[in-house]
């Protein structure tokens, strides 16, 4: 998934599900002040991932999904927003981890066991060809509907968000 896939897909489901929160509760609840944490939590792995399995260590690994697209990457981001909760009553860090793991479903890693599962079946990532990354993305978003489908529903979560929060101010 690109990313208009992981930023439109995740901020509407961030929306409906505060919008079930505000059914069963009768509470109202701004989410305005959290898009930004959800935003940069559902492309995170891929802000950490791409340049370093991509550029920085493209001779030896060559993946853009190693460190940050594993269970044990998100489970740390879990814990770690769990302290930031209890600790400072900030709920900032468990926002940025439910990005991370729309982002983490998303990406279907659960059909990636060797990269989700890391290090249960060994220190090593699988390798990829990271030269030729940008040709693939562009040919994938030209001819797979599972992959510019979900760009293209992405992009439209995201535009009508926008359009429905300009009307708000």
């Amino acid at each position: 998934m690109l990313l208009f896939g992981h930023l439109g897909i995740t901020l509407g489901s961030f929306e409906a599900g505060a919008s079930v929160y505000r059914w069963l509760t009768k509470k109202p609840l701004n989410l305005i002040p959290y898009y930004l944490t959800i935003l940069v939590g559902s492309v995170l792995p891929d802000i950490i991932d791409k340049p370093l399995g991509g550029i920085i260590l493209k001779d030896t690994i060559g993946n853009g999904r190693i460190y940050a697209h594993t269970l044990l990457f998100l489970l740390s981001l879990f814990v770690i927003g769990g302290y930031f909760w209890f600790r400072f009553h900030s709920n900032t860090g468990i926002i940025t981890a439910l990005g991370c793991l729309s982002h983490d479903i998303l990406d279907e890693l659960w059909l990636q066991p060797d990269t989700f599962l890391w290090p249960a079946f060994g220190w090593s990532f699988p390798k990829e060809n990271s030269q030729q990354w940008l040709h693939m993305w562009l040919a994938e978003l030209m001819s797979d509907p599972g992959v510019y489908i979900p760009e293209l529903i992405g992009f439209t979560i995201f535009l009508v968000l926008i359009y429905r929060y300009q009307k708000v101010k």
